[in-house]
């Protein structure tokens, strides 16, 4: 059996128009976000198709060592017919929701410089 090793991951739920949407960020052993997981709750068609290719873009663009923040600056501020003007800060789509969610992301990993300790599955 090869030795797999986990990688740590936060995830985000954000509350979009369209419903709720989860937004699951994994991180290399030090601290760079990898790879980028978006779902939505029980939301299916236009708006799950639109946030699964993105978040297949934004994976791509970071395994390709694109700034996450070029990618943010991209995404945010989209919006639709259905935003979530109540939430603070408003949510303007499931697109604006995904670079919010990767801003707080990148914040809180960012001052990561020792690594992150990898768990070792049985």
């Amino acid at each position: 059996m090869p030795n797999m090793k986990s990688k740590p991951s936060v995830t985000i739920q954000a509350k979009c128009g369209c419903g709720n949407v989860y937004i699951t960020g994994t991180f290399t052993t030090k601290g760079k976000l990898h790879d980028v997981k978006v779902s939505m709750g029980k939301a299916g068609g236009c708006a799950a198709a639109t946030t699964g290719t993105i978040s297949n873009l934004v994976s791509l663009a970071v395994m390709h060592h694109l700034p996450i923040s070029a990618v943010i600056n991209a995404l945010k501020g989209a919006s639709c017919h259905t935003a979530n003007k109540q939430s603070t800060p408003p949510v303007l789509s499931c697109i604006d929701a995904i670079a919010e969610s990767l801003e707080l992301m990148e914040a809180e990993h960012a001052s990561t410089t020792d690594n992150i300790p990898v768990v070792q599955s049985p």
